[in-house]
């Protein structure tokens, strides 16, 4: 019997974000008065690949490391404005979908994003906050326990003293498949992000859906194997 729900964040419940941290991105180095034309694929692959963007702001500035804390303040205070919300859409019917599943899961959020960020994205869109329990990136004591390692799974499961077959990992990219299999938790994908579906599949996903609004099929059919 399912008992919990993790979800991914950017790419699963907000969608479109990416676009938005490059904008942010966009607007730091216009406020620093660098070129972003330049760099705008290094920083798209950044965005993929980075843990947080403290590791993604080192990396950018690499050569002018005197410019870090002044582009991190920067870059924080675009996250939480329209130059990243303005790009997120929420798919219709998610918050109705969030209020109904509160009633029978305990719901939870893992992420490479900031609290800030997330507590944005739900005031913008009037979205319930019914997580109990968000774990980032930034909460992390080593990055190196960021996804797909199992540790956030894990942390999870253990302050909701919840089994790890009593949950599912919904998610739209390979490190959320990677860290459900790790966790030995069911691993959901959505195709709102950056996964195929023969490549979820082929990771480890035992159920593939179109976006998150999909995800009472999925656990009506978990009720039933």
């Amino acid at each position: 019997m399912i008992r919990l729900i993790i979800f991914d964040w950017d790419g699963t419940i907000a969608i479109g974000a990416a676009e938005g941290y490059l904008n942010c991105y966009r607007e730091t180095l216009k406020k620093l008065n660098l070129d972003f034309s330049g760099r705008e694929a290094e920083i798209r692959n950044l965005i993929t690949t980075g843990p947080t963007h403290i590791q993604e702001l080192a990396i950018l500035f690499k050569t002018k490391p005197e410019l870090v804390d002044k582009a991190r303040k920067i870059y924080e205070a675009e996250l939480v404005s329209d130059s990243l919300l303005k790009y997120v859409r929420i798919i219709p019917g998610t918050g109705a979908l969030l209020a109904r599943l509160k009633e029978k899961y305990v719901l939870a959020v893992t992420t490479g994003t900031m609290h800030a960020v997330v507590e944005a994205v739900l005031k913008k869109f009037n979205l319930p906050n019914v997580f109990g329990q968000i774990l980032t990136h930034h909460d992390l004591p080593d990055i190196k326990l960021a996804k797909p390692n199992a540790y956030m799974a894990e942390q999870i499961l253990h302050r909701q003293n919840i089994r790890p077959e009593e949950a599912i990992v919904v998610g739209d990219g390979s490190w959320d498949v990677g860290m459900a299999v790790s966790a030995g938790i069911i691993p959901v994908a959505v195709l709102t992000g950056y996964l195929k579906a023969a490549e979820a599949r082929n990771l480890g996903a035992k159920f593939v859906i179109p976006d998150v609004t999909h995800l009472e099929g999925v656990l009506n059919q978990l009720l039933t194997d």
